[in-house]
């Protein structure tokens, strides 16, 4: 019994070494994009990175908990939500407080439907189930690996411009920022609508494929 406890201890350390070693990439950009953004100045933004970094390292030391699975919505929750949610951003006011409430509401709810839940590698019952399972990990990885080098595309787009329109108006004008690129697609209604839309079809394909895997 002795035995068997200590080989069960080891395995959980180990377990929690590789947890720590898988989460520290994110933790570190995550955490080195907090520190950025309180360099340029914006301490809000700051402190949004740096708490979902240290929410990663917390959660990959084992200090959160297992989620509940059960916090999924389904859909007849998460229509509505999206319905009303969406009027708000498309009619009211940009930077205004229902803006920012709204959004922040919508990046913590996101937040707890997407993060991981702990789980090992399905077994082998002789019906498939694992294979397919396996698969669908391998295609959700690969996602990831897009949309991670989508992410690091947007953000040597983002420093460039910041760095390159430091000397002047006219080299900041001459280097715009992502966000005054879309900006006057979201001056009218109807651009903050489309975009809405597009932004939440977007974001309920992503839940569902990473909440099947």
């Amino acid at each position: 019994m002795y035995n068997r406890q200590r080989s069960l201890s080891r395995a959980a350390i180990a377990a929690r070494a590789r947890a720590l070693r898988t989460g520290a990439p994110w933790t570190g950009i995550l955490l080195l994009t907090g520190g950025f953004h309180f360099y340029r100045g914006v301490p809000a933004d700051g402190v949004i990175f740096v708490a979902a970094g240290l929410a990663v390292l917390a959660d990959s030391a084992g200090l959160l908990g297992a989620p509940r699975s059960g916090a999924v919505l389904t859909g007849r929750v998460a229509a509505p939500v999206a319905v009303v949610a969406g009027l708000v951003l498309v009619f009211a006011p940009r930077y205004s407080p229902a803006d920012a409430v709204t959004l922040a509401a919508l990046g913590v709810a996101s937040l707890v439907l997407v993060w991981p839940e702990p789980a090992g590698l399905p077994t082998d019952d002789g019906t498939g189930v694992a294979e397919q399972a396996l698969d669908t990990r391998r295609s959700v990885r690969r996602t990831g690996v897009l949309w991670s080098i989508v992410g690091v595309a947007g953000c040597l787009w983002e420093l460039s411009a910041y760095f390159l329109g430091l000397p002047s108006a006219t080299a900041e004008f001459a280097h715009p920022p992502l966000s005054d690129i879309v900006g006057p697609l979201l001056d009218s209604v109807a651009g903050r609508a489309l975009c809405v839309a597009v932004w939440f079809i977007g974001g309920f394909a992503l839940l569902r494929r990473g909440r099947s895997s």
